[in-house]
């Protein structure tokens, strides 16, 4: 009976230290292996070492086999497991071709509009796409109407506000000059927006430039017509900042003067460069105009404390337009034989959706298809020769919203140069997974090989957009989301 039992005991041992090897070489079992086993299994039994293939990739990103940015890579890519699968063979060489990939991508901001497809309240996905985008385009017509209209009523005031800095200046240096930049010489500017001034005296290129507003600044002060005046000293360009108002009936006016020999002071030269691609871009204006009062209405428009200069807001429209076409042509949208869309480049909607459609909860959408009114203007893009896109501003609004809010800030860079760029950063400026603070980089156009962006809270600015593409996506009217009024 003891024999008996010894045998049983034996025979169990060799059976269950087969079975852990077997098991062994499951796990062992190296990628060309299951490769050339899969051809003689079953279905079934591929679907499970593609299972277990997966997971010992899980573990190998959990496991700290793979860098920092590998591991961050994991969890925010979806087909970071494929792609790990097949860098089996040079994990180097596919990794750039991965970055060339994704460098191409920026290339063409459109495709970056699937990425925000689920983001959109389901309503826009059965609503026409035309409807919608008209709809938008039409608003934003009347917004940039608001704004020229209003301009026009404060442009006396302003002349005067700038006369009496320009007589002040006068009498302390007569060889001064005050000469104006920026938005309100490139018709950029909104009825709250500063007027950039720039001091420019033969007599005064060797003084230092704080020193020189800070003797302004006490002539200022002693002015009836001051409101408010702050001296921005600490700034990369020193900035005098007054606020003119001699007749209360009358709106402020809000004065910028910096000195034309300040370090770095590319004023005028952006000031010649922006007036001219505005003759080559209708486009740039309205959009310009529509985001520009939605940072303002964020507290997000002012790069001393963190936020999006006008400077660089148009340069990053400049390049987003660029990637449109070559030749743009601004026309009346009853000239074009109704050929005013979204364009046929546009997959955030179903272009092919009617009212008739619509399920049932969403009916009342319906409405819009009645009240919708046709855009004053139609933009048409060409490249090389050839038209590719008739469009309204509300689809160029939101395609740029889509393109930014997408954008990779971290390892790519923004440039207007040579027709326009979405440049993959040299490795010493790419920003680590780890920051929390990413800088844009955001190429200067007059003085090439540095950046004029300084927008530490870039993250804020996204999340603004973000916020403003789902409101206008949900019906929202666009000054009610830019915070604007049609009404004084």
């Amino acid at each position: 009976m003891k024999l008996l039992l010894c045998l049983v005991g034996n025979c169990c041992l060799r059976m269950l230290s087969s079975s852990k090897a077997r098991y062994s070489d499951e796990e062992t079992m190296t990628p060309e292996n299951e490769e050339a086993d899969s051809k003689l299994q079953t279905p079934m039994s591929q679907q499970n070492q593609r299972r277990k293939k997966n997971m010992r990739l899980r573990k190998c990103a959990s496991g700290g086999t793979m860098s920092n940015r590998d591991s961050a890579e994991f969890y925010l890519n979806r087909n970071y497991l494929l792609n790990q699968a097949d860098r089996d063979a040079d994990l180097i060489r596919a990794e750039q071709q991965l970055l060339l990939r994704e460098q191409q991508y920026y290339r063409h901001p459109v495709s970056a509009a699937q990425q925000l497809h689920s983001m959109s309240p389901s309503y826009t996905r059965y609503l026409a796409e035309e409807q919608f985008h008209s709809n938008l385009s039409r608003q934003a017509e009347a917004f940039v109407d608001y704004v020229d209209t209003t301009l026009a009523l404060m442009e006396t005031h302003q002349q005067q506000a700038i006369d009496s800095l320009q007589e002040l200046v006068r009498s302390l240096w007569p060889d001064a000059l005050i000469d104006i930049y920026g938005s309100s010489y490139t018709q950029l500017a909104l009825p709250v927006s500063d007027i950039d001034c720039v001091l420019v005296a033969r007599s005064l290129a060797g003084e230092r430039p704080l020193v020189i507003l800070e003797a302004l600044a006490a002539e200022v002060e002693r002015q009836p017509w001051t409101k408010k005046l702050e001296l921005l000293g600490s700034a990369k360009i020193p900035v005098l900042k007054m606020t003119y108002s001699l007749n209360p009936t009358e709106q402020d006016v809000l004065l910028d003067l910096t000195c034309g020999h300040s370090v770095g002071h590319t004023g005028l030269g952006a000031r010649d460069l922006i007036y001219s691609l505005q003759t080559e871009m209708p486009a740039l204006r309205p959009l310009v105009l529509i985001l520009k009062s939605h940072l303002v209405n964020n507290n997000l428009n002012c790069a001393f404390t963190g936020g999006i200069s006008s400077y660089v807001l148009v340069i990053l429209v400049v390049r987003f337009l660029q990637a449109c076409g070559d030749t743009h042509v601004r026309s009346f949208a009853s000239n074009t034989g109704g050929k005013v869309r979204g364009g046929n480049r546009r997959r955030s909607y179903s272009e092919n959706a009617s009212v008739s459609d619509f399920p049932e909860e969403l009916a009342y959408v319906s409405s819009l298809s009645d009240a919708v009114v046709q855009p004053k203007w139609c933009y048409t893009f060409s490249r090389g020769g050839r038209v590719t896109w008739y469009t309204g501003i509300g689809s160029l609004l939101t395609l740029f919203l889509e393109t930014y809010i997408t954008f990779d800030y971290r390892r790519f860079g923004i440039s207007i140069e040579n027709e326009g760029d979405f440049f993959l950063l040299p490795l010493d400026k790419i920003v680590p997974m780890q920051c929390s603070v990413v800088i844009p980089y955001v190429a200067d156009p007059i003085k090439p090989g540095r950046s004029i962006c300084n927008c530490f809270r870039m993250h804020e600015v996204i999340q603004s957009w973000l916020a403003l593409y789902q409101n206008l996506a949900a019906g929202v009217p666009v000054v009610t989301c830019i915070g604007a009024s049609l009404s004084r």
